[in-house]
């Protein structure tokens, strides 16, 4: 039976279950991007304290700071980007609460609400 995602009602037990199973991939996913990025980020700093110039021309990461290595005109982009991205991270947020909303709601005694239509 192959897996076809945001194909059944979202408080039947195969949603909830894939989204179960995805939300630990994301877990997963997350706590690798952040040895990732502290080894980075840990890396950077070594770099920047051996270096006998202190410029941020050899670093791995450099801070965006607009007007000085961003031009200005670029400036919106990245605040579009920015939000384009929170937006779809909270939306992330709020299909999780529901999930698992709908899951607990039996446990504290909201056994009458109905989510079909």
């Amino acid at each position: 039976m192959p897996i076809e995602p945001l194909n059944a009602c979202p408080t039947s037990r195969r949603f909830r279950r894939q989204l179960h199973v995805w939300f630990h991939v994301g877990v997963g996913f997350s706590f690798l991007a952040m040895i990732v990025s502290l080894l980075l980020l840990f890396g950077n700093v070594l770099m920047y304290i051996g270096s006998q110039s202190h410029t941020t021309d050899d670093l791995i990461i450099t801070p965006l700071v607009p007007g000085v290595n961003v031009e200005l005109a670029h400036v919106p982009y990245l605040f579009i980007a920015l939000l384009v991205s929170a937006v779809i991270h909270e939306a992330g947020h709020a299909l999780a609460a529901t999930t698992f909303v709908a899951a607990l709601l039996p446990l504290l005694g909201f056994d009458s609400i109905r989510f079909d239509s």
